[in-house]
């Protein structure tokens, strides 16, 4: 699937790894696509669709609001005192766009 010696640049592991893959099912689960939502068969690095542009668009944003001190921290801690955090999960909710469906 893919090559062990190549590093992923994002995600700081192989692609082998334990690391890569279940980052990127929990992109599939959460927005209900496939490899194919981003890449072009085998094609795993080119940028040619512009789905992949903007999930890197929004990986920027979530980031943004699960670390900048003015955002998600200043509301305190979540549930069970555990840090507030939000995912593609948290808007997507298994569909490729926004959706309103709530989850269990």
């Amino acid at each position: 699937f893919f090559s062990s010696r190549r590093r992923h640049t994002r995600f700081k592991c192989d692609w082998s790894s334990a690391c890569a893959l279940p980052i990127y099912q929990g992109f599939g689960r959460a927005l209900s696509v496939g490899c194919d939502g981003c890449h072009l068969g085998n094609a795993w690095e080119s940028d040619s669709l512009a789905r992949k542009g903007r999930a890197r668009i929004m990986l920027a944003m979530v980031n943004k609001i699960n670390t900048d001190p003015e955002l998600l921290p200043k509301m305190g801690p979540g549930r069970g005192g555990q840090p507030r955090a939000v995912q593609c999960v948290t808007c997507h909710r298994g569909g490729g766009a926004g959706s309103t469906a709530l989850l269990p």
